[in-house]
């Protein structure tokens, strides 16, 4: 293989143990090496996917994606909502982005599958607090037109379908506009804490991924115990596929967990007003038609 106007030969074989312990039995093996004039040997970057494979990691992604989408556009029967629950992703990029510039650390392969990894659970968090807005906004219609609004406005006869904040226009102006904000702050508050164990126990099980364990003696700061072992905490130098990819899970955990409670809230009641008033020119419009119609007929 030529690189750099180099000829190189790559040279791999499988290693059972520990990243310290492989680091330390490649680092001996090239010190120990004796190599005509001009020849070096070095460590090679890790690759654990080729440039083929990334490609297809990366076209998996785009449809499962769109296969997200579709498959909340059926659920929702909304258009609008699925783009809503696909806004959370990249608020998770948000901290992945973050906490790779803060760390130093290298996003490799290992770290796009963490992103894999990270929007099944994202996605799951903003699904969960827009199903709750459309449950509060069942129950309001409920106790102010009476009857069961759900089983009346289903297409199929004995079915159910779930309302949303586009379906307050029914109701008065201002009415409807106090109801909308109770039913988004009353759902937020009523997920919050379920949002917050989800993620927050998702990252303390991840954190353990990101401290390796050397078998050197150590003492505990402060306390002054003695230990038979030594905690390295994030050791970027000599980090493994494990350690990127719970970064990557870990980083955008916390911003999509922070930013999907503070704007995902805005952006239902955003989109509920626009609903009212897209339904607002609907019925401008169709109030136009007879009087078209009539003035062709004069004609």
């Amino acid at each position: 293989m030529r690189e750099n106007q180099r000829y190189s030969m790559l040279v791999n074989w499988e290693y059972v143990g520990t990243n310290h312990m492989r680091l330390s039995y490649i680092e001996n093996i090239i010190e120990t090496m004796d190599l005509p004039y001009g020849y070096a040997a070095e460590e090679s970057q890790q690759q654990f996917l080729t440039e083929e494979e990334e490609s297809d990691l990366l076209l998996t992604t785009i449809l499962a994606a769109i296969f997200i989408l579709m498959v909340l556009m059926a659920l929702f029967e909304s258009l609008t909502l699925p783009f809503l629950v696909l806004a959370s992703l990249p608020m998770a990029l948000v901290g992945v982005f973050v906490i790779f510039w803060k760390t130093g650390a290298e996003f490799d392969s290992s770290a796009q599958i963490g992103l894999v990894l990270l929007f099944g659970i994202v996605v799951n968090n903003a699904i969960l607090l827009i199903s709750r807005f459309r449950t509060e906004i069942a129950m309001i219609l409920k106790a102010r037109l009476g009857g069961d609004p759900e089983l009346d406005a289903a297409i199929f006869p004995g079915s159910r379908r779930t309302l949303g904040g586009s379906h307050l226009f029914f109701l008065p102006g201002k009415e409807r506009v106090r109801l909308l904000r109770l039913a988004v702050t009353h759902g937020t508050r009523i997920r919050l804490r379920s949002i917050l164990l989800t993620s927050g126990t998702t990252i303390v099980g991840l954190l353990p991924l990101l401290v390796q364990i050397e078998r050197i003696p150590s003492k505990l700061p402060w306390i002054g115990v003695e230990l038979p072992f030594k905690l390295r905490w994030l050791d970027t130098a000599n980090q493994d596929i494990w350690q990127n990819l719970a970064l990557t899970s870990i980083g955008g955990l916390i911003s999509s967990t922070v930013l999907i409670i503070l704007v995902l809230p805005s952006l239902y009641y955003a989109s509920g007003r626009i609903g009212w008033a897209l339904r607002q020119a609907g019925l401008w419009l169709a109030s136009l038609l007879p009087i078209a119609a009539h003035r062709a007929d004069s004609g």
